[in-house]
């Protein structure tokens, strides 16, 4: 048995995260469940308002909060579920941090399920948050670092569309957040593109002659006359990956992305995938690729 807790850990040995889990129940009327599954609350999507919230706090939870050390946040998930009267928050944080992960979940659950209150409360007086509490503590392995491929860099490209309606700037920050979390730089690579031809040469550009590691598009995959990203992006592949594209929409089938047909592939050493343009089916499909998506990043000579 080693004793000696000076002994520092060799590189190559399994880290360990930390995840806590939390939730909150907030009341409202049978008919407004059905208004916010349709999406007819004021004209907004009351659960990617508080998705980005939750997260924000989760970042910023020490700025919050008197006394409370930062945490550094790795992931930060959440999740919602319907009752016939009933919003359930499930609330997910992970951090290499052993202490003070626990507020952190607990505060970011609370902003969330008050945003909800905040949106909702205008139609339905009736609404009310109920129980907040911590369901769960466990410890994840983190695989070693030289199990995954060099990450390098990645590049966002949003179709105008997401830009007109729902704020470029926002979901840009969504997509660069969470692959920064995982290792990429995400610098001055956010182009904005409209229509089939200048969507194609903005991916051939960045596979072909920037040489990123990762694209990840936002937007176009629906079913308007315009949207045409999975048209273009199969258009220029090499390798279709289908299982990325079958995970996303499986996902969120219950959710934002059900009516996303966006498609994943590889062109070079380029892996491209193709996400929603709303926030919350970008959250559900990067949940869903990360960090697995690595596995699929194509390897590249270390320099």
């Amino acid at each position: 048995m080693i004793t000696n807790s000076a002994m520092s850990p060799s590189p190559n040995s399994p880290k360990m995260s930390r995840s806590v889990e939390a939730a909150a129940s907030i009341s409202c009327l049978p008919e407004t469940i059905q208004r916010i599954q349709e999406g007819r609350i004021n004209d907004i999507d009351p659960f990617s308002v508080a998705r980005v919230t939750a997260t924000q706090s989760a970042k910023n939870a020490s700025l919050l909060i008197p006394y409370v050390d930062h945490v550094p946040v790795q992931t930060v998930d959440v999740r919602f579920e319907f009752g016939e009267a009933v919003v359930r928050v499930l609330l997910t944080v992970s951090s290499q941090n052993e202490g003070g992960l626990e507020v952190v979940a607990l505060t970011a659950t609370s902003i969330a399920a008050s945003t909800l209150y905040d949106l909702i409360r205008a139609t339905d007086p009736t609404v009310e948050i109920h129980t907040i509490g911590l369901t769960g503590v466990r410890k994840n392995k983190v695989e070693n670092a030289k199990d995954w491929v060099r990450l390098r860099k990645g590049a966002v490209v949003l179709f105008a569309d997401v830009v007109r309606n729902r704020g470029g700037s926002a979901t840009a920050t969504i997509i660069k957040d969470r692959l920064e979390r995982f290792g990429f730089e995400v610098a001055s690579n956010l182009l904005v593109v409209e229509g089939a031809g200048s969507l194609e040469t903005a991916l051939k550009r960045l596979c072909d002659d920037v040489g990123v590691d990762l694209v990840v598009t936002s937007g176009g995959t629906g079913t308007n006359p315009g949207d045409v990203t999975p048209e273009v992006t199969t258009r220029i592949l090499h390798k279709v990956l289908p299982n990325l594209s079958q995970l996303m929409r499986t996902k969120g089938q219950r959710r934002f992305s059900i009516h996303s047909r966006g498609v994943a592939g590889v062109r070079g050493k380029t892996v491209i995938v193709n996400l929603p343009g709303t926030p919350g089916g970008i959250s559900d499909s990067l949940s869903a690729l990360l960090p697995w998506l690595f596995k699929s990043l194509p390897h590249r000579e270390r320099q």
